[in-house]
């Protein structure tokens, strides 16, 4: 799914580490134009990469991004 590629490269670029990689969770799809796409992305960070301190666990931290799909796209040519 490109919704957990582009989390991954996000999250590669930001240099954040989530504990068994980013979940992902498509909440609204509508590829038609005008519609929309929300995703939600969560991500289990490490204590000790939050902080300068070895602190066990770990906490979850949460976004969503939401996207308006143009008004003019085109699916044929």
């Amino acid at each position: 799914m490109a919704a957990v590629t582009t989390a991954e490269s996000t999250l590669n670029q930001l240099d954040i580490g989530c504990h068994r990689g980013p979940q992902v969770r498509v909440l609204e799809m509508n590829l038609e134009p005008g519609g929309k796409v929300h995703i939600q992305v969560s991500c289990a960070v490490r204590m000790s990469d939050l902080t300068l301190l070895n602190i066990p666990g770990s906490r979850t931290v949460v976004a969503e991004f939401a996207s308006v799909v143009n008004h003019y796209r085109s699916g044929g040519s």
